[in-house]
């Protein structure tokens, strides 16, 4: 369950960290009272990034330890890059205004870790209802 936990921290932190590097690269603004993007768009455009480096390494060679250096090495050089254009304000990473939400996702990710330590998913059913057309 910890390392369910610290998985997840490593992929947040990452992602963040690209996502964050590739929109200041980009010219984006995502700091300060006037950004363009919150935290959730850096770490979706994180995500995109991360994806397209592993799928772009895995043509080389496997998705491994080498993988996990360079993406690392990556994200210094990104923090590095986007704090010198736009600072990261904690509040901004974070952003739970509200205690309700914080102490469901306090409550939430252990309950998560647990699960997915222990082979459980969480499926949601979704029916689809599909009838031919008559004509």
């Amino acid at each position: 369950m910890l390392v369910n936990i610290l998985i997840w921290i490593y992929i947040f932190i990452s992602t963040y960290l690209l996502g964050r590097g590739f929109m200041t690269l980009s010219g984006m603004k995502v700091s300060g009272e006037d950004r363009d993007f919150d935290t959730a768009d850096i770490s979706i455009a994180g995500v995109v990034i991360a994806t397209t480096f592993s799928q772009i390494f895995s043509l080389f060679s496997g998705v491994g330890l080498a993988a996990n250096i360079v993406l690392i090495i990556l994200c210094i050089i990104s923090f590095v890059y986007s704090n010198k254009k736009n600072r990261i304000r904690y509040p901004e990473v974070f952003p739970f205004k509200d205690k309700a939400l914080l102490i469901a996702v306090i409550i939430a990710v252990p309950v998560m870790a647990y699960g997915a330590s222990r082979g459980y998913s969480i499926t949601i059913p979704i029916f689809i209802t599909v009838s031919p057309s008559i004509g």
